[in-house]
């Protein structure tokens, strides 16, 4: 029961999220490299929004599978660094 409620919570906090993000800075202004598991088309607002990101400034992801992705923003819970990617390209 813990687990659907959490992930429940999830789904309803990333609209939030990603509407926040698009109300920001252009996407061309404030670019932060970054390492996703996967980039994919989001609902509202219209763009990409990374999932499982991570800032990297070296240009390589150490990860097998990732794709290397531009975004305004990494929201994540408890750290800057990790989490969702919002505005990708």
């Amino acid at each position: 029961m813990k687990f659907t409620s959490a992930i429940a919570l999830v789904l309803a906090a990333l609209p939030v999220m990603v509407s926040s993000a698009a109300t920001g800075t252009n996407a061309t202004d404030a670019c932060i490299q970054a390492c996703c598991d996967a980039v994919v088309p989001g609902v509202r607002p219209s763009g990409n929004v990374g999932i499982n990101c991570h800032a990297d400034n070296t240009g390589d992801c150490p990860f097998t599978g990732q794709v290397r992705a531009c975004c305004t923003r990494i929201g994540g819970f408890g750290s800057n660094n990790v989490g969702t990617g919002l505005g990708c390209n």
